[in-house]
């Protein structure tokens, strides 16, 4: 019997479109991505896990498309960013 154990535990809330234009949240950190997307991330670290919450977001002409997300990762101690501790889980 195999198991296997995977580092990241992630939660997508829902995605959706809404009318009008997307307000960036100034708690997290902004990023544009492929396809004229933006990525929010907010992070908290705890002794052990990392808490993250995510939001993509598409702007349109009079709406937005938006995809929340959340979760933990482990904490691992030879990562020293984000990144680094999202490719490692």
């Amino acid at each position: 019997m195999n198991f296997q154990f995977s580092g990241t535990f992630t939660h997508w809330s829902w995605t959706r479109f809404k009318k009008g234009e997307f307000v960036e949240d100034e708690s997290y950190e902004w990023s544009d991505v492929e396809l004229d997307r933006g990525l929010g991330v907010r992070i908290r670290e705890t002794k052990y896990f990392i808490f993250f919450r995510e939001i993509r977001y598409k702007q349109r002409e009079h709406n937005y498309w938006i995809e929340k997300a959340g979760g933990w990762r482990i904490k691992i101690p030879f990562c020293k960013t984000y990144e680094e501790t999202k490719i490692a889980n």
